[in-house]
């Protein structure tokens, strides 16, 4: 056999397994750039703080995310619109709230306490998931209720603006969509409370009946404080609400099913309107109607013109900064101002109030780690199983952890 034959193979033999090998190692190169879940949240609420602008300007960006904004932002808005170039036509997409959601994904995976919640509550997020897929609703919308009540955890049931329950609803959002409350005892009153209104008061800290005013104004003296420490302002935060958890005869907004159907019912309100079905951003426009509103003015006559995110999207086009052509792009426009701003008057100038400019990212990065998790660790699931496409996809560069890493993790955490 001459030499140059034997040679040869050699050279072919190292080329194929160069050729074999090479996508592997770039592929552990990457995952070894995604923080592996290592830290356990100071806050008793557990939830991941916001990022920073400073943050988002400089992210670097994750492979794959073209794979989850397509599947699970960019498809239902190409299909709202009738129109498949805000799916297939990468400039169509709103690259600045892709990567900011990006960037909290690896924010979020380092952190156990996501993992072990969302270990906690599969029943509940298929659930969620169900009730939208059976209403035309994009999946994405099931980061909603974590980034408001992480599934109705103890500690998340009730915000200083009262909102409460599975999805966080005002008193009179939930009066709207047929949620019952009743006979309320307010702290501080001997009267009880029952909403009637279907739309809370414009300027909910400072109106809503059911708001103590005075330590409304003491957090926000206390937000723009740097001497006020962390156990200054929780001591202030519990006065805000008036209207403590369980102090309804009857408030459904703790039930899961009622609740869920009631959040449903609001969110294709917003979903349906024709200015959202066209904008080619209906998710993200959907997600941040939760938290903004869509337009109370049609529910309220001393409310004459339209308000919230409606409002917001239209001064938007007005002032010359976007168009109707362009409306796929105003969430992301809009990330302007810091998300501790929320509460200082007259802090930011963007059109969206800072928590609503930090709120859809942080909701669609909660669910897309969420598929990651429930294909791998659920896959079994009718409803987690369609989720199995993604996992040698987006989510093979992010270290999903298992449920006995999660168990581990947990007991290494109370020993």
């Amino acid at each position: 056999v001459p030499k140059w034959f034997v040679g040869g193979l050699v050279f072919v033999g190292l080329a194929t397994l160069i050729g074999i090998l090479l996508p592997v190692l770039q592929s552990q190169m990457r995952q070894s750039t995604v923080a592996e879940p290592a830290l356990w949240l100071e806050d008793s609420e557990g939830q991941v703080d916001a990022l920073t602008l400073n943050q988002v300007e400089n992210f670097q960006g994750l492979e794959g995310m073209d794979q989850a904004w397509a599947a699970f932002v960019a498809s239902p808005n190409a299909k709202a619109a009738g129109d498949p170039g805000f799916l297939e036509d990468r400039s169509r997409w709103d690259d600045r709230l892709l990567s900011t959601t990006a960037a909290q994904m690896l924010k979020q995976t380092r952190y156990w306490d996501f993992w072990r919640r969302l270990s906690d509550i599969s029943e509940e997020y298929a659930g969620v998931v169900s009730a939208l897929r059976e209403a035309g609703l994009p999946e994405a919308l099931a980061g909603i209720p974590y980034q408001e009540s992480k599934y109705f955890q103890p500690g998340l049931r009730n915000s200083i603006a009262c909102a409460g329950g599975w999805w966080h609803f005002l008193p009179e959002v939930a009066n709207r969509v047929g949620i019952e409350i009743r006979d309320c005892r307010l702290q501080g009153s001997s009267e009880l409370y029952t909403p009637s209104a279907k739309v809370p008061p414009v300027g909910v800290y400072r109106r809503a009946e059911y708001i103590n005013k005075d330590a409304y104004k003491k957090f926000q003296a206390c937000m723009s404080d740097p001497s006020c420490t962390r156990d200054q302002r929780r001591a202030i935060t519990k006065n805000i609400c008036r209207l403590k958890y369980g102090a309804c005869a009857v408030d459904e907004r703790d039930d899961f099913e009622i609740s869920t159907e009631g959040a449903v019912r609001l969110l294709y309100d917003t979903w349906s309107q024709p200015e959202v079905q066209s904008s080619g951003a209906a998710t993200q426009l959907t997600i941040a109607a939760h938290n903004r509103g869509w337009d109370d003015s049609r529910y309220d006559r001393n409310r004459r013109s339209p308000g919230n995110l409606r409002a917001d999207l239209k001064r938007w086009k007005d002032c010359g900064e976007g168009s109707d052509a362009t409306a796929y792009l105003f969430i992301g426009n809009q990330m302007r101002c810091e998300a501790k701003d929320q509460f200082r008057e007259g802090a930011c100038a963007g059109l969206l109030p800072p928590e609503t400019q930090h709120y859809v990212y942080r909701v669609l990065a909660q669910h897309l780690l969420a598929v990651c998790f429930y294909a791998k660790n659920f896959s079994e699931s009718s409803v987690f199983g369609a989720w199995a496409q993604f996992e040698d996809g987006y989510c093979s560069q992010i270290k999903i952890p298992s449920l006995d890493e999660v168990r581990d993790a947990t007991r290494r955490k109370n020993q």
